[in-house]
């Protein structure tokens, strides 16, 4: 209960640094999508609108496809940029192909989308087709759909590949392009789009728990091979809590049977009747072999289960890929110690007390359902005590929690401050 209130303490300070990033770099990757008619840029950004942005008319065509074009009969056909931009909530992304040349007779090139950090299925569908000019025709564009979810992502991207022509050529510089996904979903969960875009620490610390029970199930679902691992982690942990209720039934039947010799009567309730010797044996073998099993798990737990590091590797490249999106302006609100102490600092903290605690945590809950079952099965009378102090327990902790969530918000500043002085 300690490190996972320690956790909700952390989560909406981390939670406020990492939205007032993703702020910043939603507004300066939306400035880039100057290939997406739809889009409106802000003023701010425009010196970097002015560096990426291609022009309808294909401005930054190289010139050497323009001379290579003259000499040939066969028309050059190519993407009218290497970098296209779409909002998630657009549902598509528009690509635009131009051709050079005479624009005498007809030509087609087929197409394909390429996997990259986007997967299809996932973010957006795969596409193929052909694309046609008629004669006098310099360009066309063709979509492909975006997959509009509720989950967090950074900006991510797939590709798109011109292959197959026919009556025309190639350009080998722009036969491929990128396709950037603008996310517009908050972290955790759209859920906190109210609190987390309010900047008010008081309103994040309110829902601090929903905050932490939000990113437990984004880590859940949205980092890869972590829903199998911990259904995996939870059964392996509730195999220790099985052994460690078997070996309070092993004292007892120790005590009550196997040491009593002064007691004929337990002679027949022995594992081998009548001799004591041999049962204590069997009671020692009983005890000990089922530890190589354990130790087996706890080996399978720490090499084959290790989740920690692809969470945290996770949630780091979607931070500082955010962070490469970014112009300077926005990197100049956004202090250099804030991305550092979030990527040092804040994610190791959440991922260990936000998520991995509940592996722990399942160990503990099964071990003290292990001891209630068999105290309430020798003494009923014992389920007053039980019921009191978890109850004591919560009323402390939650009278705790908005002093101390203040203090930790204050020494969280305090070190940005003092990390930011020394860099």
């Amino acid at each position: 209960f300690e490190l996972a209130r320690l956790a909700c303490n952390r989560l909406p300070r981390s939670l406020a640094k990492r939205h007032k990033l993703d702020r910043l770099s939603f507004a300066a990757s939306s400035a880039q999508g100057v290939a997406m008619p739809s889009m409106k840029v802000d003023p701010v950004y425009t010196p970097l609108l002015q560096q990426t942005s291609v022009s309808a008319q294909g401005s930054q065509i190289s010139d050497r496809a323009e001379d290579v074009a003259e000499g040939l009969d066969f028309d050059i056909v190519q993407f009218a940029s290497n970098i296209f931009y779409a909002r998630e909530s657009d549902g598509k992304a528009e690509v635009k192909v131009i051709r050079i040349g005479s624009l005498a007779g007809s030509c087609s090139v087929k197409f394909k989308t390429i996997d990259g950090s986007a997967k299809a299925g996932k973010k957006y569908k795969y596409t193929e087709g052909v694309v046609e000019f008629a004669p006098g025709e310099h360009s066309r564009h063709f979509e492909v759909e975006i997959i509009d979810d509720n989950e967090f992502d950074t900006t991510i991207e797939f590709k798109v590949e011109l292959r197959g022509c026919q009556s025309c050529i190639l350009e080998a510089g722009f036969k491929l392009c990128r396709v950037m996904v603008l996310d517009d979903d908050m972290f955790p969960s759209n859920a906190f789009e109210k609190e987390i875009k309010s900047g008010d620490d008081a309103a994040l610390h309110a829902v601090g728990f929903r905050l932490l029970f939000a990113f437990m199930a984004f880590t859940y679902s949205h980092v890869p091979t972590i829903a199998l691992k911990s259904w995996l982690m939870i059964l392996l942990a509730q195999l220790g809590n099985a052994y460690y209720l078997a070996t309070i039934f092993l004292r007892v039947y120790m005590v009550d049977y196997v040491l009593k010799v002064n007691d004929e009567r337990t002679l027949d309730a022995l594992w081998i009747p009548g001799d004591r010797t041999k049962t204590a044996l069997l009671l020692g073998a009983a005890w000990i072999l089922p530890n190589f099993i354990l130790t087996g798990s706890d080996y399978f737990e720490m090499t084959v289960l290790e989740m920690g590091f692809n969470i945290r590797k996770h949630l780091r490249v979607n931070l500082f890929r955010k962070y490469l999106n970014y112009t300077e302006e926005a990197r100049q609100e956004v202090p250099i110690q804030d991305l550092k102490t979030s990527i040092m600092t804040d994610i190791p903290d959440v991922v260990t007390n936000g998520y991995l605690i509940l592996f722990k945590s399942a160990s503990i809950i099964g071990k003290i359902a292990c001891v209630a079952w068999f105290m309430l099965k020798e003494d009923p009378q014992s389920a007053i005590p039980m019921a009191v102090y978890p109850t004591l327990m919560i009323i402390w902790l939650s009278c705790r929690y908005k002093e101390r969530m203040v203090l930790l918000s204050k020494q969280g500043e305090g070190e940005s401050d003092t990390q930011g002085w020394l860099i």
